[in-house]
């Protein structure tokens, strides 16, 4: 697992955020932003780049530098993007979260591959990975990427201030 802060420069992460951020970006509805078979039922919104190795939206190369600039400096193989998409959450009310801020564990998929998280925001509401020697928590900072092996449960914690807007790159 590597962290790394500003991956990009501070003009590209204003840029982007502005972008994600903005009444025009094209943001969709999740029933649960957590997981695709929760039973939490967090909403959220979300935005695929590229789905199944295959581009899927317009802006898919706002993320090249992010992909790029995490390669190189973890020296991981970057050839093919399994999905890259983007994922908005805004803080719930107590009602919906119960009081349990930690969203359901998950792996993104099933066969092996590395995972780029990219926070497009700075936000209360850490990333949690799971790893045999136990929790790392990983507070979400604009410009900051955490690159590990997809095969580590992680998950996010719900934010309790503002938005919390980061972006997931699997790759093989």
């Amino acid at each position: 697992m590597k962290i790394i802060d500003n991956i990009i420069n501070k003009k590209e992460q204003e840029e982007l955020k502005f972008i994600l951020l903005s009444r025009h970006f094209p943001w969709f509805y999740l029933n649960d932003i957590s997981y695709k078979d929760g039973k939490q039922q967090r909403p959220g919104f979300s935005h695929y780049f590229i789905k199944d190795e295959k581009i899927n939206s317009d802006w898919n190369t706002i993320t090249n530098n992010i992909i790029n600039n995490s390669c190189k400096i973890t020296k991981v193989n970057c050839n093919k993007i399994i999905e890259s998409r983007a994922f908005l959450q805004l803080p719930l009310h107590s009602n919906i979260t119960k009081n349990n801020l930690v969203d359901t564990p998950h792996i993104d998929r099933e066969t092996k591959h590395t995972v780029i998280l990219y926070y497009v925001t700075t936000a209360v509401g850490d990333t949690i990975i799971y790893t045999d020697k136990g929790e790392k928590k990983i507070t979400p900072k604009q410009g900051r990427v955490v690159v590990f092996d997809g095969s580590l449960k992680h998950t996010a914690t719900q934010p309790t201030e503002d938005v919390r807007c980061v972006i997931n790159i699997n790759i093989n």
